[in-house]
């Protein structure tokens, strides 16, 4: 009796941001691997015999549909798919300011630092908490008063800013 192969299963892959040289997963041990977005190739390699793989690929915009699939001697995997997401972190949430308080609370990707500006003064720092939420002291500022609240992930990358009215 001849044994007959199976497709791998589709393989698992690391989640991708735009700054990504490489796509990481598991599958079929010895099965080849192919990374493509859209119909494209931009990746190939072979899995080893512990199944797993890293793959070079070139840098992909935000947004960007990746497909990996892997072959072995049953023919080709289902393909696994993943967004190309961004490496910057979304601005903070900032709850409203109002004229004379001294303190500016909000949200955000947690364990970061918060920076607040004045133009270009620098009116407060402080450190978002495990859970997301910053409370950042800050000298009172009257109400009209422009400040732009920015925040660095632990990854260093920083957040647009966030810019709001003193009410």
């Amino acid at each position: 009796m001849v044994a007959k192969y199976k497709a791998p299963n589709a393989p698992v892959i690391s989640d991708m941001t735009d700054e990504s040289t490489v796509v990481t997963g598991t599958t079929e041990a010895g099965s080849r691997v192919y990374v493509k977005a859209g119909t494209n190739v931009i990746g190939t390699g072979t899995a080893n015999s512990k199944g797993t793989f890293s793959i070079t690929i070139p840098k992909q915009a935000v947004n960007k549909k990746i497909g990996v699939t892997a072959k072995g001697k049953g023919g080709y995997s289902p393909y696994t798919y993943k967004t190309v997401v961004s490496s910057r972190p979304s601005p903070p949430n900032v709850n409203r300011v109002r004229s004379m308080t001294k303190t500016v609370t909000g949200t955000t990707e947690a364990k970061s630092i918060v920076y607040i500006k004045k133009g270009s003064e620098l009116i407060g720092r402080g450190v978002v908490d495990s859970k997301g939420d910053f409370n950042v002291a800050i000298k009172p500022q009257a109400a009209k008063t422009k400040i732009s609240i920015i925040i660095k992930n632990p990854n260093g990358k920083y957040s647009p800013y966030r810019t709001i009215t003193v009410g």
